[in-house]
């Protein structure tokens, strides 16, 4: 994780430790050094989101894991990426960018049958082959960051552990209503009154979260204009569907990230039309609620609703 080298001060030959981009001929000038980068470092993470609160506390997650890597200078690679059974066991190393030496590695796995989610159903055994191999590469990663920098993670703050070595069942999670899509809607709408057309009561699901289990696109135009459709679906059973692009991100991103979701549901007074998908906030507090009705084409193309 460190090298060492020997630098002349006056007459005599001091060592100097350096860990990527910090460097220092002390271990108390290293601890100074590191505590200078803490500060940058969790404004980053604090302003873009890249940690869990689980249980009240705060778990970084991969990109925040990385972040500090590359502000030390430090890069993670794919080593190697196996299966057996349907389990993936990925192996990542972290390389210095100045002289590509190696100063970290770790291994981790996706995949097992045994790793169940609050349901008590398997959480990534049935989940598509890609999926399972990206989450064991993103666990790899993080834990080869962990090896090698977790020190600096708590001087910033934080627990130890990445975020995706941690059990997530869901009743561990701190949900802050100020962000919860759910707690700001607290009286069923109608149409006519904000709502879209054709929908006549709100189904507010939270403070629980619920895991993405599919999440299917359709396209099209109406009118000279294009529009996407997505259906997305809930661990619970549940379904919902969005033209709005950015929910349909998010739900794509949670369905391969594998990351709890609370969700709001518009019920349709058409029975043959699925609930509308309203607003989706991912448990690390990424959120999105409609886009304005120009972005929003319910009502105008309920040809394309199923």
């Amino acid at each position: 994780m460190t090298s060492t080298d020997l630098v002349r001060v006056g007459a005599d030959l001091v060592p100097v430790v350096q860990l990527g981009t910090l460097q220092a001929t002390t271990g108390a000038g290293l601890l100074e050094a590191a505590a200078s980068l803490a500060t940058p470092l969790k404004a980053l993470i604090d302003s873009r989101h890249l940690s869990s609160t689980i249980s009240g506390r705060s778990y970084v997650r991969c990109e925040g894991w990385t972040a500090m890597a590359a502000m030390l200078g430090i890069t993670p690679h794919e080593v190697s990426v196996s299966e057996t059974d349907g389990i993936y066991t990925a192996i990542v190393e972290l390389r210095r960018l100045t002289d590509g030496a190696v100063i970290g590695r770790a291994s981790a796995e996706c995949g097992a049958p045994d790793e169940l989610d609050r349901h008590g159903k398997p959480l990534w055994a049935a989940r598509p082959r890609y999926a399972r191999r990206s989450m064991a590469l993103t666990r790899a990663t993080s834990k080869a960051c962990r090896l090698a920098f977790s020190w600096i993670i708590v001087l910033a703050g934080y627990e130890a552990t990445p975020a995706e070595e941690m059990p997530d069942h869901g009743t561990t999670i701190d949900v802050a209503p100020a962000t919860s899509p759910a707690a700001a809607a607290t009286t069923p709408r109608t149409a006519g009154s904000g709502a879209p057309n054709g929908t006549v009561t709100v189904t507010l699901v939270g403070p629980d979260w619920f895991r993405v289990t599919d999440v299917e696109t359709k396209t099209g135009t109406k009118n000279d204009r294009p529009w996407t459709k997505y259906t997305v679906a809930f661990d619970d059973g549940r379904k919902g569907q969005t033209f709005d692009l950015k929910i349909g991100a998010l739900a794509a991103r949670a369905y391969e990230s594998g990351e709890a979701v609370t969700r709001t549901l518009v019920e349709n007074s058409n029975p043959k039309f699925l609930p509308d998908l309203t607003a989706l906030a991912l448990k690390a507090g990424d959120s999105t609620t409609p886009t304005p009705e120009a972005d929003d084409p319910f009502g105008r193309f309920e040809d394309a609703r199923e």
